[in-house]
């Protein structure tokens, strides 16, 4: 059984240094940035997730209201998120050199702009503004969990594979744009039924993941992409 796995993993590193080689594929999608050098920044102001479906929700497509990227939603539990934002801000203040504020103090001030009226009317991009204008924040990094389904199985064998999908968009409040964004959309597949993702392949050591460590592979990759630098 080894030895089969063996030789399938081989072909399928041949197949995909020959397909990179002669086409450019690639392998994971990412949204078009709208920056090409680092941002500087002192503050930031770590929003982190929402949930675009509560549980009980009809899964539907829905259009991302900042960045305009399409994502096949599913309900997500309560649990997912809290998972997503801890480890988003974790991850974030591992990096070192920025002055933070955390998706709970973020919550807060928002709370806050709601009682006050201030923020009626206000679309998604206006309202992460005034919370970043709020916190004399230079950037404001924020997006949407839109997928987190659980596997169905174990390591080696599954009936349905995790998946999870979510949006990553760094705004600046001086000015209210959107100056980066990108994406993570990913369902597990067999490395017999998509070559070209070798690389998940590989991190997964070759074992279906669960949610969780399918998630972690996509923030540690966007995280690693941001275009920041502390001052």
């Amino acid at each position: 059984m080894f030895h089969s796995l063996l030789l399938r993993i081989i072909s399928a590193a041949a197949c995909l240094s020959i397909c990179m080689t002669l086409s450019g594929c690639a392998g994971d999608r990412k949204a078009s940035t709208t920056i090409t050098e680092p941002i500087v920044i002192k503050k930031l102001v770590v929003f982190g997730f929402s949930r675009a479906l509560a549980p009980g929700s009809t899964p539907d497509v829905i259009r991302d209201p900042i960045s305009g990227s399409l994502f096949s939603a599913e309900p997500v539990t309560e649990e997912g998120l809290a998972f997503m934002n801890e480890n988003l801000f974790t991850r974030i203040l591992a990096l070192g050199g920025y002055e933070l504020v955390s998706p709970s103090q973020a919550q807060g001030v928002y709370q806050k702009l709601i009682a006050s009226g201030k923020l009626a009317g206000s679309g998604r991009l206006d309202m992460l503004r005034e919370i970043g204008l709020a916190f004399g924040a230079d950037a404001v990094l924020a997006g949407y969990l839109y997928r987190w389904q659980e596997r169905e199985g174990t390591d080696f064998a599954v009936n349905r594979p995790a998946s999870v999908a979510f949006s990553f968009n760094l705004l600046s409040p001086p000015s209210g744009e959107l100056i980066w964004h990108n994406k993570f959309d990913k369902t597990q597949q067999s490395l017999t039924e998509n070559i070209f993702d070798f690389k998940t392949f590989v991190k997964g050591k070759g074992r279906w993941m669960t949610v969780r460590q399918l998630a972690e592979i996509g923030l540690e990759g966007l995280v690693a992409a941001m275009p920041l630098e502390s001052d």
